[in-house]
């Protein structure tokens, strides 16, 4: 079963009060420690952090005025920063390897059939570890997204918000 992508989540909740009094709400909520990485990023917008363990998560909260109190819309995202981190140390890792230990292999082993394929032997190895960490990066999503279905029953409760009948668009 493939796990779902919780930066393609979105959820939009419907409370009764109005959206200054709901984000001032969620201000408390976050003073007591409830809503980690609580950060407002204008009048009624704020982000919070979810954690995926190690890939983590920013969550983006819209409240907007909506017939007799407020929307509360909430999207979940991927951070960007350590994927691309493992990314470029994975072919950092792999290119200098290769050319360094072919190198190598070409001085101290001149001619012989170790030298010969360890190119090969190298750029094997290093492709047998993306299934571990196509693992890691699965088990970290499902995570975020326990994590997400957490904050948001938290802001659910806090709020007295109900889901909206509409599904949210991206």
């Amino acid at each position: 079963m493939k796990p779902e992508k919780p930066e393609n989540q979105s959820v939009t909740l419907r409370s009764s009060l109005p959206p200054e009094q709901a984000l001032n709400a969620l201000v408390k909520l976050s003073r007591k420690g409830k809503l980690a990485g609580f950060d407002q990023l204008d009048n009624l917008t704020f982000r919070l952090q979810i954690f995926g363990n190690p890939y983590d998560h920013a969550m983006i909260g819209r409240i907007t005025p909506a017939d007799s109190g407020s929307s509360i819309e909430l999207t979940t995202r991927l951070l960007r920063k350590l994927p691309t981190i493992m990314i470029v140390v994975f072919v950092l890792a792999t290119w200098p390897g290769v050319w360094l230990t072919q190198s190598m292999m070409d001085i101290y082993f001149p001619g012989t059939l170790v030298a010969k394929y360890t190119t090969i032997v190298y750029i094997a190895l290093m492709v047998l570890s993306i299934p571990a960490l196509w693992k890691q990066f699965t088990k970290s999503q499902t995570a975020a997204r326990e994590h997400t279905q957490e904050v948001t029953e938290r802001i659910r409760t806090t709020l007295d918000a109900k889901p909206d009948a509409k599904p949210a668009t991206d």
